[in-house]
């Protein structure tokens, strides 16, 4: 009754954000896609389309996407200058991924490899997990219907890291295809899954002012700033 304890939970997500570039020759005559030549030591590049020799078409998808949710048990601790101050102590989850595909597809119509297709895909892959102990402070300041709070937690824990590369080449000439794992960029030398557990730490930092509209009804607006490292 005296609301000098609680517990509360929280989840957030931003919107995913993706981004793609598509081109074909019927549109684009010339299309190359660049690259290092690690066997010439400089910048390079792999014709997917080129006039009186292929014909083709490439597509580039790219999405991001980051989340978290927490649950924190909340304590009174005191009042100092009109502000209600708590403690917080509590779990914190994040997951941030990004993913890459490319694909391109050619179409010999000239030269020595007339009537054969390549498809060539590329994909990369990489998230983090990150499990935490939050723990901090939070003050709230009231007038009337007006508040005004703000809140302060780190939390501290392990970030496990996770990256996937892979891509294959499929050729297809005279009636028969023919697929071998790499691609143009991800190369037997790199494909694969790997992992790693890391220590990191996660502040966060907020502002909040509300406007008591109803007994239980309140409504705010409000900053925050969050930072993750590794």
């Amino acid at each position: 009754p005296s609301r000098s304890r609680g517990v509360e939970a929280s989840v957030f997500g931003l919107g995913d954000v993706s981004t793609g570039f598509t081109a074909n020759s019927t549109a684009t005559p010339i299309i190359a896609r660049p690259f290092f030549n690690a066997l010439l030591g400089a910048q390079d590049a792999s014709f997917v389309a080129f006039p009186g020799l292929a014909n083709g078409n490439v597509a580039i998808n790219e999405t991001s996407r980051f989340y978290g949710a927490g649950a924190l048990y909340r304590q009174d601790i005191g009042t100092w200058a009109n502000m209600r101050i708590s403690a917080l102590v509590g779990y914190r989850y994040l997951h941030s991924s990004d993913n890459l595909s490319i694909v391109s597809q050619t179409a010999f119509v000239g030269g020595f490899f007339a009537g054969a297709t390549v498809g060539v895909s590329d994909a990369f892959r990489a998230s983090s997990d990150f499990h935490g102990v939050d723990v901090g402070l939070a003050g709230q300041w009231q007038r009337e219907r007006w508040t005004l709070e703000w809140r302060g937690k780190v939390a501290l824990g392990g970030n496990i890291n996770n990256a996937s590369i892979s891509g294959a080449t499929t050729t297809t000439f005279g009636g028969v295809s023919a697929t071998l794992p790499g691609g143009l960029l991800a190369l037997s030398s790199n494909i694969g899954n790997s992992s790693q557990t890391r220590f990191a730490v996660v502040p966060e930092l907020s502002l909040k002012a509300g406007y008591q509209v109803a007994p239980q009804w309140r409504l705010f607006a409000g900053y925050d700033v969050l930072y993750w490292t590794n």
